[in-house]
C-alpha cells in the first residue's frame, strides 16, 4: 500500500478518488481503510483513479475533496443496517 499522502492539488490530474475512511484497529470501523488497501492493489497504474487510505484524517482530508472532480467515499456507519449491505448516497442531491 502506498504511504498516506497529503496534498494541495491533484498532481496526476486524475478524475476519480476512492477514499477509504476509518480506524485500521477498530474492526468494522476500519472498513474503508481495509477496502482502500485492497482496491489500491487492484487499481494500481489506473490512469483515472487514485486510491487513498484516509485513515481518521477528518478535516485534513478536505484538500482531497477539493482536488478531485469525483470522490467515492468508503466508510462504515453506525445504524441498524447489517454489515452485508451497501448504501449508496448521492451527495449531489439537495436532500440526503
Amino acid at each position: 500500500m502506498k504511504d498516506t499522502l497529503f496534498l494541495d492539488n491533484n498532481p496526476q490530474d486524475k478524475p476519480i478518488l476512492i477514499l477509504g475512511i476509518g480506524n485500521y484497529l477498530m474492526g468494522d470501523e476500519g472498513l474503508g481503510v481495509h477496502v482502500a488497501r485492497i482496491l489500491s492493489l487492484d487499481m494500481e497504474g489506473d490512469p483515472d483513479i487514485e486510491v487513498l487510505d484516509g485513515g481518521t484524517g477528518g478535516f485534513h482530508l478536505m484538500p482531497w475533496f477539493e482536488a478531485f472532480e469525483n470522490v467515492i467515499l468508503i466508510d462504515a456507519t453506525l445504524d441498524e443496517i447489517t454489515f452485508e449491505n451497501v448504501i449508496l448516497i448521492d451527495a449531489t442531491l439537495d436532500e440526503i
